[in-house]
């Protein structure tokens, strides 16, 4: 996704891949030239729309108004958040986030070192019946918070990938 506020990338159904008892991870190179949307609001730089109620299913990567990026996960009606600590524009920085249904915890890297980490027990089952989506909030009809940055070498896991793995994967991508 480029430097454009209106840009995004729609990577199509992400209901086949039901999180009910699946870990996975997502490492992602971000480059952010703002915090938030132009509203004020959180931006969705990846992630499935999460808009309320049993519409909160799914997972999305943000970038806050605050300069903190967040992870938000939700299942049935419960979301959880984990936040990075506050970071600079015009900089890039290496996400990772590893969601594991063993432990039932989301971690979450930047730059190869643990910032934050949350238990995702009590959300239930991760399931989403919208599209994967990078650089905006987009539900099939509206496109709304979107982000204004950049970003790159988006790789996705099926598993919980353990700190080593970040680590190594943050100085030389896979």
């Amino acid at each position: 996704v480029s430097n454009s506020v209106d840009e995004y990338v729609d990577l199509g159904p992400y209901n086949n891949f039901n999180l009910s008892n699946t870990s996975m991870t997502i490492l992602l190179d971000v480059n952010a030239t703002s915090f938030g949307d132009n509203s004020g609001a959180e931006a969705y730089i990846l992630g499935t729309p999460m808009f309320g109620g049993n519409n909160d299913r799914g997972f999305s990567i943000r970038s806050e108004s605050n300069s903190e990026f967040s992870v938000v996960v939700g299942g049935n009606s419960n979301i959880v958040y984990t936040y990075s600590n506050q970071k600079q524009t015009n900089k890039w920085y290496n996400l990772a986030i590893v969601l594991d249904q063993t432990q039932d915890i989301i971690y979450f890297y930047v730059d190869g070192f643990l910032e934050s980490q949350n238990s995702i027990s009590q959300i239930g089952t991760i399931n989403n019946a919208y599209n994967l989506i990078i650089g905006a909030f987009y539900n099939g009809s509206s496109r709304l918070r979107e982000f204004s940055g950049m970003v790159d070498n988006i790789s996705i896991w099926n598993t919980a990938l353990n700190a080593q793995k970040i680590s190594e994967y943050t100085t030389c991508a896979p």
